[in-house]
């Protein structure tokens, strides 16, 4: 079953690799854009992080319609679980078999003695609103069982045996499944103790899938002017360099192919615009216009000449107004030591006092003419400004050709690298 599929009443679940056609490690926002575009989302997303780690920790994202939330890895905003928190929704097929028959949660007893079989001794786990659960795991599986109450009745509470709490659990009226969990690992234990683990893929590029659509880039300077001006894209299975002033929005075109046809319109006095294969190629004649890549996280300025003159790199940080607008658009600049996930806090200490740097600008979104002015608010009628107090402000820095987006006073939601000319 994939996305674009309307019925709902089944999903498949499959071990290692997803369920009702989200697929492990793939970008939260892909996942989301498609969602919305298919119909399969009729109200807004609900996202849980920490604000204080935006970039180590994890994001949570329930999906009430679909019954299910998505485990995002903070750094690469990759999906590494899959939860199933409502049975009620659809039901939820694996290997031919209705896991929920009726759309109810099924007992420990169907799920060890039929539906899937034994295996190993889960765990015992005391959760922090102090409850107990059994995390019962198979390869890219496991289930969550509520046993607070056989747990206090055994004489040696949270240090049973797990095979003698196995056997209690498969009485008749044993408790149902609270919660479910696909994932790529072999037990649930070592999911969590792996889901924040991130690919240092500045270096190399290692991810699951061979389609995947993380990038990213490294800002170098330039052979000859000695500028920050050339950046490497690294995909998973090719790189190429873009080069401000140099590169032509061809050769552009030809590694990226053609741009979103759904870009916001962009600050005055330049406006965005989009093209694709259908467009008379003689509106490239037109200059200065934006190449937008929400999936790749990069809006690129089309200057005199069709040459590149600015690139905008996102980071779809948690907590700004533009989150979940593009991919994550992960970077490295080594020449500063700075990086997507720096804490900017530590390179504005590092930095302030080079005669270059300067800011910050605060940025208010409630007046510029930008991408943000034109948002649609949903839900309940309230304020603009009611609705922006919700997100963090943004200040502006510059340093050299170097113009970062900072909220919290820490986090870099946006790079962009400005041609030194």
């Amino acid at each position: 079953m994939t996305l674009s599929e309307n019925n709902l009443s089944q999903i498949q679940l499959i071990p290692k690799e997803g369920i009702a056609g989200i697929k492990l490690f793939q970008s939260a926002y892909s996942v989301i854009s498609q969602l919305y575009k298919n119909g399969r989302l009729s109200q807004p997303v609900q996202f849980a992080y920490d604000p204080d780690n935006v970039n180590s920790n994890i994001i949570v994202i329930e999906l009430p319609k679909l019954g299910i939330r998505l485990l995002c890895n903070a750094t690469d905003q990759s999906i590494r679980a899959i939860e199933v928190i409502n049975w009620e929704i659809s039901s939820i097929v694996h290997n031919s078999t209705i896991i929920n028959r009726h759309h109810a949660a099924p007992t420990f007893r169907q799920i060890y003695n039929h539906i899937i079989g034994p295996t190993y001794p889960g765990k015992i786990k005391q959760l922090r609103d102090q409850s107990i659960v059994f995390i019962l795991s198979y390869p890219g599986m496991s289930f969550q069982f509520p046993c607070s109450d056989i747990i206090q009745s055994s004489p040696k509470g949270i240090n049973s045996d797990p095979i003698d709490v196995v056997h209690m659990l498969s009485a008749k009226n044993g408790p149902k499944c609270s919660a479910m969990a696909v994932h790529p690992y072999n037990t649930w234990e070592t999911c969590c103790e792996n889901i924040f683990a991130s690919n240092d893929f500045f270096i190399t590029p290692r991810f699951v899938s061979p389609d995947s659509e993380f990038i990213c880039v490294e800002i170098q300077r330039h052979t000859k002017s000695g500028n920050l001006t050339g950046l490497i894209f690294r995909f998973t299975q090719k790189e190429f360099t873009i080069t401000l002033g140099e590169s032509h929005v061809l050769d552009l075109l030809q590694v990226l192919g053609p741009p979103s046809s759904s870009s916001p319109p962009s600050p005055s006095p330049i406006r965005v615009r989009t093209f694709s294969s259908r467009d008379d190629p003689a509106l490239f004649q037109k200059s200065f216009f934006f190449l937008n890549y929400p999936a790749y996280g990069v809006d690129i300025l089309i200057g005199a000449n069709q040459l590149v003159s600015k690139v905008l790199l996102h980071g779809n940080i948690p907590g700004s107004l533009n989150f979940m607008r593009n991919h994550r658009c992960r970077w490295t600049c080594r020449s500063y030591n700075v990086f997507s996930e720096s804490d900017f806090g530590e390179f504005l200490e590092k930095m302030s006092l080079d005669p270059k740097f300067s800011g910050p600008i605060l940025l208010n979104r409630s007046v510029l003419d930008s991408p943000d002015s034109n948002i649609e608010i949903i839900g309940e009628e309230s304020s603009r400004d009611d609705f922006l107090s919700k997100y963090d402000s943004s200040q502006l820095y510059s340093y050299r050709n170097l113009i970062f987006e900072v909220i919290s006073n820490t986090h870099i939601a946006c790079l962009t690298v400005v041609s030194a000319t």
